[in-house]
């Protein structure tokens, strides 16, 4: 999470509050980790954990514990893997500068410029649906720059105001996050779509500053204040994406479901030290109004703990059981209740004989391909059909369509009906073979 889309460029150590240069027989490494340390002396917003960090930084590079690092990357690498155990968004990076002379796997493999990226990235928004039974479903993978108070016809806000209107009339909503390591002020907007206008859900302490975290007045579509709202992350999900996560959890506005988060809270800025090199620093720490504390280092506790393999269809799931508790008319119930059979059917659910089923129905064809029974209607793609009673099937991939076989009074299947959750059915005669 950043606090800005700005990032500020520092190209030498004076720059920084440097402290007096190394000998000049000091390693290339060991000088870097210097002006690692006055950077984050200077800048960190903690000043007193600042000072700790540098201090330590120093000695170490002082005892020579870098100098075998030649490779720049692998010198980024061991500094991102040391100060990342004290902030979760400490780290340093590094892109070969202009001129330098690159490996030949390198070549050409200039940095593709921010806005170019974020676009054909579609601003994080990957996807965009609604899934059975009505619940609406945005996955995010990063949140974009974005001053949300200011950026009014921006392309990222338009693409979320876009993606905010397919799932407009959803009874439920859920957003994945479970890839998604953070961003900027995109979460800002997309909160304010769930809360009231003008309200205070967190706090910003930097060193000489504090700043409010406020809901924007106006979103560019309808707020949605009741709807249901699930979030889906993983140890993946981590700064402004944590964020999201965090003050909604904590307005008691939105479940979360999945596994905890990265807990990496402190927004900050990109700075560089020259050489190639670019340290994150975080310059401000969040306080959230309800918990009086943040998610650093511990990350978003999940309401609903389960498995990333298996959070989203968990979310969907409790989705649909929260839908059903809800007064909905009968057609708009029945179609959250099949869609929540389908997802809870358990393989070992057992129809009768699969052999009982397979034969003509109508323009209707059934038969057993890799121990499964599907059915197909003439030049269509034949779908499989999983059992949900002895002689009721769902269609996969549609769990709004049954299949149900009708029996005689000897136990033989005439028929085949088909049913769909809008109250639809059609019944087909079984041909003699």
């Amino acid at each position: 999470m950043q606090t800005s889309p700005v990032l500020v460029l520092l190209t030498s150590a004076l720059a920084v509050g440097a402290s007096p240069v190394p000998a000049q027989n000091a390693p290339p490494s060991a000088s870097l980790v210097v002006r690692v340390a006055d950077l984050i002396e200077s800048k960190y917003f903690d000043e007193a954990k600042a000072a700790t960090m540098a201090r330590e930084l120093r000695a170490a590079a002082a005892r020579g514990e870098f100098d075998a690092i030649a490779d720049p990357r692998e010198l980024a690498a061991a500094l991102s893997a040391r100060l990342g155990r004290e902030d979760g968004h400490l780290r340093v990076g590094w892109i070969a500068p202009a001129g330098h002379l690159e490996m030949p796997q390198r070549a050409g493999r200039e940095r593709m410029p921010e806005e170019v990226r974020a676009s054909r990235w579609n601003f994080g928004f990957r996807r965009v649906e609604i899934l059975p039974g009505n619940v609406g479903l945005i996955e995010l993978s990063e949140f974009a720059d974005l001053d949300a108070a200011s950026d009014w016809d921006s392309a990222p806000r338009r693409v979320a105001d876009a993606a905010l209107s397919v799932v407009e009339r959803a009874d439920a909503l859920i957003f994945d996050l479970r890839d998604n390591g953070g961003g900027g002020g995109m979460a800002d907007y997309l909160l304010s779509y769930f809360l009231p206008p003008d309200v205070v859900f967190s706090e910003m302490h930097g060193r000489a500053r504090t700043h409010e975290s406020r809901t924007l007045k106006r979103v560019g579509g309808r707020r949605r204040l009741n709807v249901p709202l699930y979030i889906v992350v993983s140890g993946r999900t981590g700064s402004a994406a944590e964020f999201f996560a965090y003050s909604l959890q904590a307005m008691r506005r939105a479940t979360i479901v999945g596994e905890r988060t990265a807990g990496a809270a402190n927004p900050g800025m990109s700075f560089d030290l020259g050489d190639g090199f670019e340290v994150f620093v975080p310059l401000d720490t969040p306080v959230n109004r309800q918990t009086g504390s943040n998610w650093e280092g511990v990350g978003v506790q999940p309401d609903v703990p389960v498995d990333v393999e298996r959070s989203l269809v968990r979310a969907h799931t409790v989705a649909l059981e929260h839908v059903l508790r809800r007064d909905l008319p009968l057609t708009q119930a029945r179609d959250a209740r099949w869609a929540l059979a389908a997802l809870t059917s358990r393989k070992a659910t057992r129809a009768n004989p699969l052999n009982d089923f397979p034969g003509t129905n109508g323009t209707r064809a059934v038969r057993i391909e890799s121990g499964r029974l599907v059915i197909q209607r003439e030049r269509w793609p034949a779908r499989i059909l999983t059992p949900l009673e002895p002689d009721l099937f769902f269609v996969e991939g549609a769990p709004w369509r049954r299949v149900a076989f009708e029996r005689d009074a000897d136990g033989r299947v005439i028929a085949l009906i088909e049913l769909t959750s809008d109250g639809n059915e059609a019944r087909w005669r079984k041909q003699a073979p």
